[in-house]
């Protein structure tokens, strides 16, 4: 983690938790974003006028604070003051969490460990997890788009760095190895990315019987399933990010959300690669019964 971090750490583990809290964790790039508005609008009862709502705001991310630099905070500091729309919440008083009203939805990158240590038996928690491959391509392209990380590596490169467990919020398997031993706890939600995509309606149903909602009527499902799509959430203002590129807090080039797709590391792994990859992956879940859905 950052500089940030080392000054900030005991903030997030002694964090003032709620009973009704939500908690929305994953490591990064595994479908944080889509998860979160997912889960939002699921308790929400599928307000999507709500759901205009910038999503940091309605999803504060704990740990956003802890992820620049003095100099980027400075920046964004000043432009927040000049006016000049930067909106992030990394600029937000720390306070900002703790004074939103109840019940809070709250992401966090952080493993289990670095987080309250009675989250899990107080608050409702939703984890997402992603195929690792995946995840390297996304947080790879998502280094590429973010000014602070300035990386000129390859993709190659940065998987190795990855698989090292020296790139931002490593070690990967920590994270998801921690939230995979909580999957049978009555507040903790597993969810994998793939059977997201490959069958949204039981993952809904899922998620409403874990938030204790009513199941949504065919039309409720026919309109979150269309408000879920890629296409659509890649162009919604609410979570695309589009006002962070306008602020300068991301590049021009790219987008915050590419492709979300299951597989697309295909296209950039190459068979060595992929076969460190294999091994990397059959080491670290050898001692669990953790598989990722095919």
């Amino acid at each position: 983690m950052p500089l940030f971090y080392k000054k900030d750490w005991k903030t997030y583990y002694d964090f003032q938790l709620r009973d009704d809290d939500v908690f929305i964790l994953s490591f990064p790039k595994s479908g944080t974003t889509w998860t979160q508005d997912m889960v939002w609008l699921i308790a929400n009862d599928c307000d999507f006028q709500g759901a205009k709502k910038l999503l940091r705001e309605r999803v504060p991310f704990l740990e956003d604070r802890s992820l620049g630099t003095d100099e980027s905070l400075q920046k964004y500091l000043e432009m927040s003051k000049n006016n000049t729309g930067a909106t992030s919440d990394i600029i937000i008083e720390p306070n900002f969490i703790d004074a939103l009203p109840s019940p809070r939805f709250i992401k966090s990158h952080l493993p289990l460990s670095c987080l309250p240590p009675t989250l899990v038996n107080r608050c409702k928690v939703v984890y997402v997890a992603r195929n690792p491959k995946d995840v390297v391509v996304s947080w790879y392209f998502h280094h590429l788009l973010d000014p602070i990380m300035n990386t000129n590596l390859t993709i190659e490169e940065f998987a190795e760095f990855f698989m090292r467990d020296e790139v931002l919020y490593a070690p990967y398997w920590t994270n998801v190895i921690e939230a995979w031993e909580k999957r049978n706890d009555p507040n903790f939600l597993f969810l994998f990315y793939e059977d997201l995509k490959m069958d949204l309606p039981a993952q809904l149903h899922r998620i409403c019987q874990f938030l204790g909602k009513e199941e949504l009527s065919i039309d409720q499902i026919t309109a979150l399933t269309e408000h879920l799509k890629f296409d659509n959430f890649k162009i919604n203002k609410s979570v695309n990010a589009q006002e962070l590129q306008e602020a300068g807090y991301f590049k021009k080039e790219g987008n915050f959300m590419r492709k979300g797709q299951i597989g697309d590391w295909k296209n950039h792994f190459g068979e060595k690669l992929n076969s460190r990859f294999d091994e990397w992956i059959e080491k670290c879940t050898s001692a669990t019964d953790l598989k990722f859905p095919k």
